[in-house]
């Protein structure tokens, strides 16, 4: 089984392209069969799962907006949760979007996919809106992958220089210090930084073009739930994953995600 996500930036890329085209290529070409987006007009989201045939969509609208989080996928959507995360005024609204697949035989339990974007200006904010997904997605005690744009930093994605000539490009600008509270947190709620389990290549997914420099703020986490072992994880034209090899099912078939 594969999955990606992917902030498709309200449907263009940096140019103003259209990335519709090239998205649904990538689907093909990798034989995803989940899409996680996030920044995603409800027009790009529908037309992207009427071109990929018989796939299913759901779509949460980020409040007084025109675009919001998506999964788009091959399988059934057994159900769907969409929550508005907490922020302050004059920030953006969030949300998270969380669903329950049925994947099919060789798979003993249904797969729960929770896809967000955090706050990208305040730490403070960010910390209070993943302590609310937190709270929706473990409340069940359920088996989760949590993906999608953080917008938080992992020092040790950087080496000192590097990391240092960000931290004085965002003093100059007046920005907030550079933080890695929410990837801290995660690690210690005992989710799983695929990335940094098994990452292949560099793990970077977004370019600060003022400073020439590559950020890493998408990722893909395992709840500690999870009894699956990973085994793969990717970055490749901004779409962004992981593979996971997972026990045997109830049928006695081998399991397997793979996030690429």
């Amino acid at each position: 089984m594969k999955i990606t996500t992917y902030n498709v930036n309200r449907g263009t890329n940096a140019k103003g392209e259209p990335t519709l085209k090239n998205l649904k290529e990538y689907i093909l070409s990798s034989k995803a069969d989940i899409v996680a987006l996030q920044l995603a007009p409800q027009d790009f989201v529908d037309d992207l799962a009427r071109s990929l045939g018989s796939w299913q969509s759901v779509f949460g609208l980020v409040p007084d907006t025109t675009y919001g989080n998506a999964i788009v996928t091959r399988f059934e959507i057994e159900s769907q949760g969409i929550y508005d995360l907490p922020t302050v005024a004059p920030l953006e609204g969030r949300n998270l979007l969380k669903v329950q697949l049925k994947t099919g035989s060789g798979y003993s339990t249904p797969l729960v996919v929770v896809v967000t974007h955090l706050e990208n200006t305040s730490e403070d904010v960010r910390m209070e809106q993943l302590k609310f997904v937190l709270d929706q997605v473990e409340e069940d005690g359920r088996a989760h992958i949590l993906c999608g744009d953080f917008n938080a930093l992992t020092i040790s994605d950087y080496s000192q220089s590097t990391w240092q000539r960000f931290v004085s490009f965002a003093t100059e600008r007046k920005w907030e210090p550079r933080q890695e509270r929410v990837t801290r947190l995660l690690a210690e709620n005992g989710y799983i930084d695929a990335f940094k389990s098994v990452g292949d290549g560099d793990p970077f997914t977004f370019h600060l073009a003022p400073l020439q420099m590559d950020l890493r703020i998408d990722y893909i986490f395992l709840s500690k739930q999870f009894g699956w072992e990973l085994e793969h994880i990717k970055h490749a034209h901004k779409f962004y994953g992981a593979v996971v090899a997972g026990p045997l099912a109830a049928c006695s078939i081998s399991s397997r995600i793979w996030i690429v």
